[in-house]
């Protein structure tokens, strides 16, 4: 199952300044204690950097800001289901790819369900 939600980064965390990309809302750890159940097991987290070429505009040429997407990767308390949680920011939402999979068909459908995991972008 994939699920794909938005939400304004105003409801997902409250915060004094605006929300422009996943760090802002802390590291990886830190912003996992909110997302990831404390019984979740065989945690793996992943930070992935998507960089952007140099724009030439009006006032010149600029480099945009690097998207952070934070991946946390582990299986239910119970060992039946591998849960794969991709976030980003971007505009003023969080955007989230939820994955899960039962483990009784992980290791048939792994690469394709990382394959999909990892071509999470958002604009």
């Amino acid at each position: 199952t994939i699920v794909f939600t938005t939400t304004p980064c105003s409801s997902f965390k409250i915060t004094f300044t605006r929300v422009n990309d996943i760090v802002d809302y802390g590291s990886i750890e830190e912003l996992g204690k909110r997302v990831i159940p404390p019984e979740a097991r065989n945690l793996r987290m992943k930070v992935k950097t998507e960089t952007f070429p140099e724009k030439q505009t009006v006032r010149g040429p600029i480099t945009p800001p690097p998207r952070h997407y934070y991946r946390y990767d582990f299986t239910t308390p119970d060992g039946l289901d591998r849960i794969i949680i991709n976030l980003a920011v971007v505009k003023g939402f969080v955007y989230t790819m939820t994955t899960t999979c039962p483990m009784s068909y992980w290791k048939d459908e792994e690469s394709l369900i990382l394959d999909s995991v990892d071509t999470m972008t958002v604009a």
